[in-house]
This record gives structure tokens, sequence and C-alpha cells, in this order.
């Protein structure tokens, strides 16, 4: 039911004309999630868009970096996912792997830095111990209508323990 051919072409198309300067490129965003890929996450599929995507962007500029949709939430139906991406051939098809490991209302120091090593792990068991991991979006609603809403004081606490701990994680080169 996908046509990654046309989708190919036109990220081609953008890659060597409209968009030629660009340098990084994320294909999709969370896939792993049904509000995003719908029906339902499709781990196979999109590695399939990966793949095309990939292949697309580097046939007119081969400097270029993917990374793949990043990943949301931090479960491990997220770690399932990316071992299924792996399972269906994506370890050549993306140079960064993003993160969005959202854990609202926790604390970063109750999950981040375990969380990114068992990525780590997942990526090491697959020939990708090279690769570093971005985190492109990550975060804690203030917003009491939102499920997991924190403080603002909390939130403002939070964002910098993640950027501490980060800091202290060699493979974790970015996080916005």
């Amino acid at each position: 039911p996908y046509d990654f051919d046309s989708w190919a072409q036109n990220l081609k198309y953008l890659a060597s004309n409209r968009l030629s300067g660009i340098t990084y490129w994320q294909i999709w965003n969370e896939p792993n999630e049904a509000l995003f890929w719908a029906p339902q996450p499709n781990a196979a599929a999109y590695t399939d868009l990966l793949k095309a995507s990939y292949r697309a962007i580097k046939s007119v500029n081969p400097n270029a970096k993917v990374l793949n949709g990043g990943l949301s939430g931090t479960g491990p139906a997220v770690k399932k996912y990316l071992r299924d991406m792996y399972a269906n051939g994506a370890k050549d098809y993306f140079d960064i792997l993003d993160l969005h490991p959202y854990n609202q209302p926790n604390s970063p120091d109750s999950y981040l830095r375990d969380y990114l090593y068992e990525i780590k792990a997942i990526m090491t068991a697959h020939g990708d111990a090279d690769k570093p991991i971005w985190i492109t979006e990550i975060g804690w609603p203030t917003d009491p209508s939102q499920f997991g809403y924190v403080s603002e004081q909390k939130q403002a606490e939070y964002l910098k323990r993640t950027y501490e701990i980060a800091r202290n994680i060699n493979f974790v080169e970015v996080v916005m």
C-alpha cells in the first residue's frame, strides 16, 4: 500500500534542488506511535521507508547525515521497535539514532541514563556501536490538563538534569 518509490523520487529532487543545502535529514517522526504511523506502528514498513530515503538522499549528497524518525518513549515497546528495525535491515540506512525519550512525569534521574545505555546495547548487538545518539525531543508538560504535567520549576530542573546526564555519556552527541 506504500509508494516508497515516489517518495524517494520526491526526496531526491528536494535533496538535489530545493533543499540542497540541508546536511541532516530526519526521516519521519515517531514512527513507533500510531498517531504518526496509522493505523498502527509497523517497523518493517518504516524500515522500507528509511531505506528508500537514505538511498535517495545519499545518491545526491553522500555527505548528508540521515537520522531515523525519533523513536518516542522509553518503554519495552520502543526497544522492540528498534530491534524490529534492525531485523528488517535498518543498520546501513541511518547515520545517527534519533530518540524522543519522553517519560513524564518522571525525573530523568530515574530513567534516562539506564535507558540510553540499553538502547546503545541494542545498537552494539547489531554492529552499530560507533553510531551516535541524538535526543531531538524531550520535555515535560506544565499544563495541568496534560498527562504527566509538572511545575515550570520542575520542568526546568528536569531539563537541566537531562543535559547533565547526556553530557556525561560519550555517545550522546546532541540534545535539543
